[in-house]
């Protein structure tokens, strides 16, 4: 173990999340009585009535015994379950838990999937503060070759998933495997998918996880309107700011949005800590409030939802995050965006405390450590657990009609 645009919109000359980044400089600090800046655009109202997240959990996170998480992750590197594994935990400024078990140290960096997804997420929702897109942009507003059934889809339904899109397409690579065609650019292959103009349902109607192809398109938007690539704009507007010095794409112009990134645990520490600082990212605003608790706001408003497979229990989804334990009004306490190989990022917002499990194995094994893990961290950190709940009833229901849909009853079509 080691510790340690073809757009119509014009960006105005002076864009609100450069303004608000300032403000929040400015008044870093600042406790004014009856005032306060919420990075808000002005006179707008936020997008749920989320509680902020606290500076800090009710108990002192370094005057607990976190042995038993030792030992947990131990003994599954001891049962040849991994080879190794990553593990941090912090507040919204420190960090209380950062190991490295087996072969890995706390500076491994790893493939984490759709763990992807919360960054590119973030970095999409940038464009919705400068107002060069909205959430409720359909495709072809900056996509025009797309069709009659996808062109009306929405940025929101992309990133909600709730589009309808088919899961995958041939010009997205395989996470790790970005170079295999050097002359496919995220351009050429959303073009490509444009071809298709297949939904599987009516956009909007429902909730049904798709791995990729949303992300790209969205990804694709993202290039249009900024007149960069994405690796460039991503550096730019979460990369540096965030100071995620190792968090990156792969070395091709073809980025897998949705789930192709690679990170070590400090790169994601920041991402989460800013999210947990509503923007805020070492006193500079990197993202508005609002647009933090947009993405992890119910996004399916009674929508029907079809949880993952059962490899984690969830009872809803906002913009990229999973809600994992959720008010008795559906407010999410806990939310997360696992990875295929493992990794697991959360925040749990009532206690101001966030975490990360970075490894490339597979979810299964890291799921089965992460429910052992957090009911009893979430314990001695003072959750009162009593008044969460997780609709299992509903969660067991809806797994129970994806079931039926995928096999009992005949044979699936493979999609083509």
């Amino acid at each position: 173990m080691q510790t340690e645009t073809n757009s119509k919109r014009v960006a105005p000359a002076l864009t609100r999340r450069e303004l608000m980044r300032a403000l929040a400089g400015a008044t870093a600090g600042l406790a004014l009585p009856g005032f306060g800046f919420s990075g808000r655009c002005f006179g707008a109202a936020p997008a749920a009535p989320l509680a902020p997240s606290p500076a800090a959990p009710p108990v002192d996170p370094f005057s607990l015994d976190l042995g038993f998480i030792d030992q947990r992750i131990q003994q599954t590197v001891d049962a040849d379950k991994l080879e190794g594994i990553g593990l941090v935990l912090f507040t919204r400024d420190k960090v209380f838990y950062r190991k490295g078990f087996g072969t890995d140290t706390p500076e491994t960096t790893h493939l984490i999937a759709s763990a992807t997804k919360l960054a590119s997420c973030t970095c999409l929702m940038t464009l919705v503060d400068d107002g060069l897109i909205s959430l409720e942009d359909p495709i072809r507003t900056f996509l025009p070759q797309f069709g009659s059934k996808r062109g009306p889809i929405t940025i929101r339904q992309l990133m909600s998933q709730t589009h309808g899109i088919p899961a995958n397409h041939p010009s997205i690579p395989q996470p790790g495997k970005d170079d295999t065609d050097s002359t496919m650019t995220l351009e050429k292959s959303v073009n490509e998918i444009a071809k298709d103009d297949r939904v599987q349902y009516p956009p909007g109607s429902k909730h049904h996880y798709q791995p990729a192809v949303a992300y790209h398109i969205a990804g694709r938007i993202a290039e249009v309107v900024t007149k960069e690539e994405w690796a460039t704009l991503f550096k730019k507007r979460l990369g540096d700011p965030c100071e995620m010095a190792h968090f990156t794409y792969g070395k091709t112009r073809n980025p897998r949005i949705g789930g192709g990134a690679g990170c070590d645990l400090q790169d994601y520490t920041n991402l989460l800590q800013m999210h947990m600082g509503l923007g805020v990212f070492k006193g500079r605003r990197v993202l508005s409030e609002k647009m933090v608790n947009e993405m992890r706001a119910d996004q399916l408003h009674g929508t029907p939802f079809t949880p993952p497979n059962g490899i984690h229990v969830a009872s809803g989804y906002g913009l990229s995050w999973w809600f994992n334990m959720t008010e008795k009004d559906g407010t999410a306490v806990q939310t997360s965006v696992p990875g295929a190989y493992g990794p697991i990022p959360w925040i749990n917002w009532k206690l101001g405390y966030g975490g990360f499990f970075n490894l490339q194995k597979s979810l299964a094994v890291s799921m089965q450590i992460y429910q052992d893990i957090y009911p009893p961290l979430n314990t001695l950190l003072g959750l009162p657990t009593e008044k969460i709940e997780v609709d299992m009833e509903r969660v067991r229901e809806q797994m129970s009609k994806a079931k039926k849909r995928k096999g009992g009853g005949g044979t699936r079509k493979k999609q083509q």
